[in-house]
């Protein structure tokens, strides 16, 4: 009997483990997926955080939605999103039953913390009604500027939101409409003459910051010009109170940021941040390239100058090094933080104008966003730019906790192995390697020494190779007259274990024409001197990872040598062929599966076919200015989406227009994909919406809505089953396809 009971409760504990597995796994990659959705492999970049007000759980406003975490554990709690609006800053209400978000120039979204509703939009100045969609009508003209600043003030139902543009707006949260607006630009900076005037004089405006007390019925708005001053105005009269020196002209912030009580005035700058303290009492600046400033709100006197390099006062210390970041106040005012360089954080004491500590030295990754615990002032939540969520102890610096979200940098490639088992993808400096059939993650990623552009399997599957994009090279002789001697494109080839993520090999990709280049040019008169710039962004590998195609686009190259394409066998690195048939600029490549023809188009509204092994151009179809091309598995068809958003489809053999969907405005395509069996055609949106159309009865048969921005990215499984879209802003979801 005794045996049958520790039996059943290894049973129980057994599928207790499996469903809690389970559960963690449904939480990393199907919560609350958009319809049609299998999965969502990366939650895209992260864009803002916060702290709940009882300190217990972190908010991430992120290319997917704002997601909750538990500040100690990590454990996802929640996911707001409608799979439509895209999300960044983040606050909460102080009673912690709503969260506010925006992210550029998108609505400003309120949601229900208790049951993940979406509450209430607002757009610019005109409030949008939830449940109609419909804009509240309004006849005044909204304001079209990057918020930096979005909080939920006291009385928990004003929400204040600052714009980079130097302007203010303060919203009813459960009206959804607008209280007030400060906007300390003349009516007369809309004419030529104007901006003329401010920009040449260095009176426009760089960014402001505001604080209210608790009533709202007096305050302050601090306003940065490019001239170095900090003006002062009353938030309510607009009277001019007094100016702050900051720096020199030409070296000023990004923001500016109150104390708590508006007390202090806090600035950071070149580019860089003012902010006021909390209270208002204080306002910090970094003016200087390594200086952050301090400035007593009441009396205009600077408080302390410090070194960010070192957290002493600039007459303790003249080093001067490069900060980047933002400062940010304790929620009590005590204490501000200031991030240097990009994984490095500085915490000083703004009563004893001392430095405190510093955090985040030993990263290796850059630090994106800063939060302060409200309910303790005692944390700091950083986000890396890898996803990474940490948590500091804001007297010692001590980490008390890390945990990785989901959350990735951007998105630059995507591709499935041949076998269609494996998903690897490019996020800036690192690539990820999936399991396509449990959506789970195979490796850690990997670190190149550079962004990676373009990803693809080896034919047998056992490699990835990706290549960062080219740069144009020139080497000139002659200080007056200059002569170009020799001119040509470069870059690296990096191949990895596609098991392991191993790096295997680093291999340069490149193709000169003149003499051999100087691998080192001297700096000597009348010696060749080497030139760089950027060729463009057009990349692309064949299917079958045999051949890598880029476009010189770069406008410092000749005429003859511009517009040039160049075609490299893989993984030797041999070039092949160039090619030289468009006159402006190219602004596509695709490759048939076997690599054995290309497509190229551009703005000189051609598309062009070009055969690789007798090394000519064998089609020149006149378009629009092209977007985007594919070519179906088959070869057979070639897909073509131009300026207006029409695709056409193209017989690849001898150039005849199959179909057209010119006119069809509403279908805003940008990217194109061929499933593996040639009888489907992807199309992602500007919108982020992706369509599914049958090449065979030209009919739209699916639409996905999930991502919430551009579309950069197709990719279909081996089987046709499955699509794999990728989002600029980081975000991948795995689609079912229906037959």
């Amino acid at each position: 009997m005794k045996t049958k009971h520790i039996l059943a409760i290894f049973i129980l504990l057994l599928f207790c483990t499996v469903f809690l597995r389970g559960v963690i796994a449904q939480d990393s990659t199907q919560r609350y997926l958009p319809e049609g959705a299998k999965a969502r492999l990366s939650k895209g970049v992260i864009r803002g955080i916060s702290f709940s007000p009882d300190g217990a759980q972190i908010a991430v406003g992120s290319a997917t939605g704002v997601w909750l975490y538990d500040a100690h554990t990590g454990a996802e709690r929640a996911l707001f999103t409608d799979h439509v609006s895209e999300t960044g800053l983040v606050a909460f209400s102080p009673d912690g039953k709503i969260l506010a978000t925006v992210w550029l120039d998108r609505p400003i979204l309120l949601w229900d913390v208790a049951t993940g509703n979406l509450v209430k939009s607002i757009r610019g100045t005109r409030p949008v009604d939830v449940a109609t969609g419909n804009l509240v009508k309004s006849i005044e003209r909204p304001v079209f500027s990057i918020p930096t600043v979005l909080r939920i003030l006291e009385d928990n139902r004003t929400l204040l939101c600052e714009y980079k543009n130097g302007s203010f707006q303060l919203w009813d949260i459960t009206t959804g409409l607008r209280i007030k607006h400060f906007n300390p630009r003349s009516p007369l900076y809309t004419s030529q003459f104007r901006r003329v005037w401010t920009s040449t004089f260095g009176s426009k405006i760089i960014t402001g910051s505001l604080y209210l007390n608790k009533i709202q019925d007096d305050g302050v708005y601090a306003v940065l010009y490019k001239n170095g001053k900090i003006r002062l105005k009353n938030a309510t009269t607009g009277r001019h109170l007094k100016t702050l020196r900051g720096g020199p002209k030409g070296y000023y912030g990004t923001q500016l940021v109150f104390s708590p009580d508006g007390a202090t005035l806090a600035a950071s700058g070149h580019p860089g941040t003012q902010v006021f303290s909390p209270d208002g009492a204080t306002l910090a600046s970094r003016i200087f390239l390594n200086t952050m400033h301090l400035w007593d709100v009441s009396s205009g006197k600077s408080l302390i100058d410090w070194d960010v390099s070192s957290g002493k006062s600039l007459i303790d210390s003249m080093q001067y090094l490069r900060a980047a970041g933002i400062p940010i106040f304790s929620e009590d005012g005590k204490t501000v933080a200031y991030q240097q360089f990009l994984d490095k954080v500085m915490l000083w004491d703004v009563g004893t104008k001392t430095f405190r500590t510093m955090f985040g030295k030993d990263l290796d990754v850059s630090i994106q966003e800063l939060a302060f615990s409200p309910a303790d002032n005692d944390r700091v939540a950083s986000a890396s730019a890898n996803g990474e969520i940490r948590v500091w102890d804001a007297n010692t610096g001590e980490e008390l906790a890390a945990f990785s979200t989901g959350h990735t940098p951007r998105l630059t490639a995507l591709a499935f192995s041949p076998d269609g088992n494996t998903l690897v993808s490019g996020h800036g400096r690192r690539i990820k390697l999936w399991d396509a059939l449990t959506f789970t993650q195979l490796s850690n990623g990997v670190a190149p020494k550079a962004p990676i552009d373009a990803l693809v399997f080896s034919p047998d599957g056992n490699t990835v190779n990706g290549i960062k994009a080219f740069r144009y090279e020139k080497e000139t002789r002659g200080l007056i007259i200059k002569k170009v001697i020799n001119e040509g494109v470069k870059s690296t080839l990096s191949s990895w274990n596609a098991r392991t993520a191993d790096k295997l090999s680093d291999l340069p990709i490149e193709s000169y024409q003149g003499e051999a280049p100087v691998v080192e040019a001297p700096m000597i008169p009348n010696q060749p001197r080497t030139s760089f710039s950027p060729v463009g962004d057009v990349l692309v590998f064949s299917q079958n990872g045999n051949r890598l195609a880029t476009a010189v686009n770069s406008k410092h190259a000749p005429e003859a040598y511009r517009f040039t394409i160049h075609v490299w066998d893989i993984p030797d690195g041999n070039l092949n062929c160039t090619f030289k048939g468009h006159t402006d600029k190219v602004t596509t490549l695709a490759f048939t599966r076997d690599g054995k023809t290309l497509a190229s188009g551009g703005a000189d509204r051609t598309v062009q076919l070009w055969d690789i092994s007798t090394k000519t151009r064998i089609l020149n179809l006149p378009s629009g200015k092209i977007r985007d091309l594919a070519f179906s598995t088959d070869g057979k068809i070639l897909a073509s989406i131009d300026s207006t958003y029409a695709i056409e489809l193209w017989d690849a053999a001898t150039g005849n227009k199959l179909a057209s969907s010119e006119g069809q405005s509403n279908y805003r395509n940008v990217v194109l994909a061929f499933s593996t069996d040639s009888k489907i055609l992807a199309c992602g949106g500007r919108d982020g919406t992706i369509w599914l159309w049958d090449i065979a009865t030209g009919e739209m048969f699916a639409t996905y809505k999930g991502h919430v921005s551009r579309v950069e990215t197709l990719a279909f499984s081996s089987d046709s089953k499955m699509l794999v879209s990728g989002s600029g802003d980081g975000a991948i979801f795995v689609w079912n396809v229906p037959h």
